[in-house]
C-alpha cells in the first residue's frame, strides 16, 4: 500500500481526524477517501460470496465487517459507490476476464510529469471503471513513449486535491474511486535510486508525507516552465 492510499484509508476509518502528519484533512479529501474505502470493502464483501459453503461465506462476511466497522456508517451515504463496485465485480466474475465494461465510465485527463514527455499535450480519454491500472499504464506507455515498468500513476479529483498512488497493477479504476472529471498524473520512476520522484517513497520504506503536496506543486511549476520554454523556442524566440 502506497503512502497516498494509506493516508486515504486512515482518513476514512477515523471520522474525527482533522490533521494527519501535520497536513489538514479537507472536506473534499475526506469525501474521496470515504468513497475509496467503501468501494474497497464492498469488493472484499463481494469476494466472500465466491465461497461455496454458506456457513463459511457468512463467517467470512461477519469477520470482514468486524474489521471495518466504519463501513456500516458510510454505506448509506455512498450507495452509488456500492452499486458501481458491485456491478464491476459481477462483470469481472462473469468469465470475461475482467474485460466487461462496468456501469461506471469516467472522463479522465492523463498528464505526464516525466521530464521526457511533460511538454506533450495531456491525454483525454473516456475509460471504464473496470480498467486495470496495468492496462492504463500500457495506454500511457503508447502515448507518452515511456516503458510501463518506469511508469508511476497518481490520481486526484481536481488540481488542488491530494493525489493517491495507484500502486496495484491488478486493481481497477473503480477500486481507487476514480470518478468523472478526475486527473491522472504519470511520473517516471528513478530505477537507480528506487525512488518515485513524485511521492518521495524509497525502497527502504522512507516516506515523506509532509512534503508530498509541495513536491506535486513543484513538479507542476516545472512542467509549466518547460511548456513555456518550448512555446518560446517554437515561436523563434519572439
Amino acid at each position: 500500500m502506497g503512502q497516498g492510499e494509506a493516508r486515504s484509508m486512515a482518513i476514512a476509518q477515523f471520522p474525527s481526524l482533522s490533521y494527519l502528519n501535520a497536513s489538514l484533512v479537507s472536506t473534499n479529501e475526506r469525501k474521496e477517501a470515504e468513497r475509496r474505502y467503501v468501494s474497497m470493502v464492498t469488493r472484499l464483501l463481494q469476494s466472500t460470496s465466491l465461497e461455496p459453503d454458506e456457513a463459511t461465506r457468512e463467517s467470512n462476511r461477519q469477520s470482514l465487517l468486524a474489521k471495518h466497522p466504519q463501513y456500516d456508517t458510510l454505506k448509506d451515504e455512498h450507495r452509488d459507490v456500492i452499486a458501481a463496485a458491485s456491478n464491476s465485480t459481477a462483470g469481472g466474475a462473469s468469465g470475461s476476464g475482467g474485460s466487461t465494461l462496468s456501469a461506471t465510465v469516467a472522463n479522465l485527463t492523463i498528464r505526464s510529469m516525466a521530464a521526457s514527455s511533460c511538454s506533450m499535450e495531456p491525454l483525454v480519454r473516456r475509460l471504464p471503471g473496470s480498467l486495470t491500472v496495468g492496462r492504463l499504464k500500457a495506454l500511457c506507455s503508447r502515448y507518452f513513449g515511456l516503458d510501463t515498468d518506469l511508469i508511476s500513476l497518481h490520481y486526484r479529483t481536481k488540481a488542488d486535491a491530494f493525489p493517491i498512488e495507484l500502486d496495484g497493477d491488478d486493481n481497477t479504476l473503480d477500486y481507487y474511486g476514480v470518478s468523472d472529471g478526475g486527473e491522472m498524473l504519470m511520473n517516471e520512476v528513478d530505477v537507480r535510486s528506487g525512488r518515485d520522484s513524485l511521492n518521495g517513497k524509497s525502497d527502504d520504506g522512507g516516506d515523506d508525507i509532509d512534503t508530498f503536496e509541495s513536491k506535486v506543486k513543484e513538479q507542476e511549476r516545472d512542467l509549466i516552465a518547460r511548456q513555456e520554454l518550448q512555446r518560446h523556442m517554437e515561436s523563434g524566440g519572439r
